[in-house]
């Protein structure tokens, strides 16, 4: 079997597919990733074949500043951008500068099935072009209902322009939805997914890294990480909100700054503060207590992985979504970023530690995520999707 996995060029779209590609190539199928040119290097760096298609990230995020609300900064103008984004980005000018490159890849590539990412919305488009089927991807918890078919009505001018029929929700659900979200994080608004298949979401294999020696010398007994990903991670104030709020807490910070980020930039550090660039996640929760994000899914997944509370500071996208349903499931909390005032964040970050309910939560969570079939448990539902065999749901 040849298997494209096809994700926009962001270290959150493309670390979740990881596993599972890991998981089809270890099973002896081809895998080629096709992503933007400036993620190709990380995925090679993962041992995964790629190939550059569409726009760079920063080209992207050029196309996301075209619209009505693109210096929105009130909540309510956040989630009209937030939309907009998903619903005319992702699934127009996105959509068909990828599909400039990615159909020409899988016609000469010829793969029997295209995996893709909740936003790629030229990866349905492509593999209907070939002719060979497709499955969606998840992050985390899945889109709300609406949001889906009012993106699949803006991308129907990429499938009638090559004489197709456009489907529903743009072709993201012409196939088997491998659904990350545990059933404690189901959000109510996703309607009915056809084709749906579990996937315990799983980190990318890092053999060649480890934690450094430092993070063994800090002073004192419990340990936080913080995160903002790699796209709230450019708001550098509120690294800087955190790390002076819990100054006098006697807790470890483990601080992630993002690989596009120097860890220099955040100054003189406390004793109990590492930084760094960028470290494997699951090696450093193993390590902590408890952990501060911006809710990114595949943070908020690996948090929950390790049965971990979280302090959520969602700035926009699925951020303020997952807040929401992790706060739902007794796992988190969260602070906006305008309510990011030392004091509160101090009382948070000691509920987080001293709060017994919110680590039983997170626990209840881990073994929900537990009992859902890891990657080389579902590489036999691919085969039988790419074989043509009809799936459950169909």
């Amino acid at each position: 079997m040849r298997v494209v996995f096809a994700c926009l060029p962001a270290y959150g779209h493309l670390q979740p597919m990881v596993a599972l590609a890991t998981a089809c190539s270890a099973a002896g199928h081809e895998v080629l990733v096709a992503t933007g040119p400036d993620l190709v290097p990380r995925a090679r760096a993962l041992g995964l074949d790629a190939a550059a298609v569409g726009p760079t990230r920063a080209q992207g995020e050029d196309l996301a500043r075209r619209g009505p609300a693109a210096t929105a900064g009130e909540p309510a103008l956040r989630r009209v951008w937030d939309q907009y984004t998903f619903v005319h980005r992702f699934t127009t000018d996105g959509a068909r500068l990828r599909a400039a490159d990615l159909v020409p890849l899988v016609i000469d590539w010829h793969p029997d099935l295209v995996v893709h990412d909740v936003t790629d919305f030229a990866a349905p488009f492509a593999a209907a072009v070939l002719g060979v089927p497709s499955a969606l991807h998840s992050w985390g918890p899945p889109l709300p209902a609406r949001l889906m078919a009012r993106a699949g009505v803006k991308a129907a001018p990429l499938w009638t322009g090559a004489g197709l029929d456009p489907p529903t929700a743009g072709g993201m659900h012409r196939g088997v939805y491998l659904d990350l979200c545990p059933p404690a994080l189901r959000p109510d608004d996703a309607g009915d997914i056809p084709r749906v298949q579990p996937l315990r979401p799983m980190p990318p294999v890092e053999d060649r890294l480890a934690l450094p020696a430092e993070i063994d010398r800090l002073p004192y007994e419990r340990t936080v990480h913080l995160t903002l990903g790699t796209v709230s991670n450019r708001s550098l104030g509120t690294f800087r909100d955190v790390l002076d709020a819990t100054r006098d807490l006697r807790v470890n910070v483990v601080v992630t700054v993002g690989p596009d980020q120097d860890p220099a930039v955040l100054g003189e550090l406390a004793p109990q503060v590492y930084a760094a660039a960028y470290l494997p996640i699951d090696l450093t929760l193993a390590r902590c207590d408890a952990v501060i994000a911006h809710g990114g899914s595949g943070t908020m997944l690996a948090a929950l992985r390790h049965g971990l509370p979280q302090l959520i500071i969602p700035y926009d996208g699925d951020n303020v979504r997952n807040a929401r349903l992790c706060e739902v499931s007794g796992a988190a909390l969260q602070l906006p970023p305008r309510d990011l005032e030392p004091d509160a964040v101090r009382t948070a970050v000691s509920q987080l530690l001293d709060d017994p309910s919110l680590r039983t939560s997170a626990q209840r969570v881990r073994d929900q995520i537990r009992a859902m079939p890891p990657p080389h448990e579902v590489v036999p539902v691919l085969e039988r999707l790419a074989a043509g065999e009809a799936m459950p749901g169909a």
